[in-house]
């Protein structure tokens, strides 16, 4: 029994181990920053992430920078948090932008594909004016996300 549980804590470990993120297809590409923030995607639909119930729960703000490829045909790949004072953050940010509404920029808008970031700032019950943030997540093109305890009676 216990060179049973002895092999599979083995497998176990070794199987976690070896297992690592895919290759990224665009790792070559330059980032071109604050790339959102040009009048020519001022037409794209974007929307704040969801707040993280564990930062609220917590009383927590933050941010978090990620960084992700727009492809000819519009598609997200290769989104990487580079920077975040927090992991959910990372996570809330790094879900999000999949979902904002690509496919409906104009045709023209991505002749090949093009790297860029975009910083997620995490305000709990406030407005968000956390410049002590900036050494921790670089980036101008600011998405923010305001979050707030409901009370139920």
């Amino acid at each position: 029994m216990k060179l049973l549980k002895g092999c599979l804590l083995t497998f176990f470990i070794t199987a976690c181990a070896t297992s690592s993120a895919p290759p990224l297809q665009y790792a070559s590409l330059a980032v071109t920053p604050d790339l959102l923030l040009s009048s020519d995607w001022q037409t794209l639909q974007r929307f704040p992430p969801r707040f993280p119930k564990e930062a609220v729960y917590k009383n927590k703000t933050g941010c978090a920078t990620v960084e992700y490829v727009i492809t000819e045909s519009k598609e997200i790949v290769d989104i990487q948090v580079v920077a975040a004072s927090n992991k959910v953050f990372g996570q809330a940010a790094a879900e999000v932008i999949p979902k904002w509404q690509w496919q409906k920029l104009a045709k023209h808008k991505v002749p090949v594909a093009t790297k860029t970031q975009t910083r997620f700032d995490f305000c709990y019950g406030q407005t968000c004016t956390l410049s002590a943030l900036d050494d921790v997540c670089p980036g101008k093109d600011i998405v923010y996300a305001r979050g707030m305890r409901m009370r139920m009676n």
